[in-house]
């Protein structure tokens, strides 16, 4: 799945250890916030190569993020998992992660628009 969100908030990279072997895995959980409500979603990312990729992101960042929900039953429940495979900022960045044209998400709406530049015109 694609949902254009905004990024709401940005976890700590975490080192999970296999129970069964010596195997360690990088996981980052990035929560992201709908644009047309004050919903989120926090998908888990695994693997050094796609947590690279998140290192650019900055809160209240408008982003394209994929992933993917999965459901498993566990003691006669149901848990959902959601998987991320990738996060693009729909905003140009420079080679810092700082966006090229700058985006502002409102606070009381959720919708963004862009700023206005100097002079009032575009």
């Amino acid at each position: 799945m694609k949902q254009i969100a905004i990024v709401h908030e940005i976890l700590p990279v975490e080192e999970i250890k296999s129970a069964i072997s010596d195997q360690t895995w990088l996981k980052q959980i990035i929560v992201f916030r709908y644009t047309d409500s004050d919903n989120c979603f926090a998908p888990e990312f695994f693997g050094e190569r796609r947590i690279e990729t998140l290192k650019k992101l900055k809160r209240d960042m408008l982003v394209e993020v994929t992933y993917s929900i999965t459901a498993r039953p566990y003691d006669d429940k149901w848990i959902n998992q959601v998987s991320g495979y990738g996060v693009r900022p729909m905003v140009a960045l420079d080679k810092n992660g700082n966006p090229l044209s700058s985006y502002v998400v409102s606070e009381q709406k959720s919708d963004v628009e862009p700023e206005q530049p100097e002079g009032g015109q575009q």
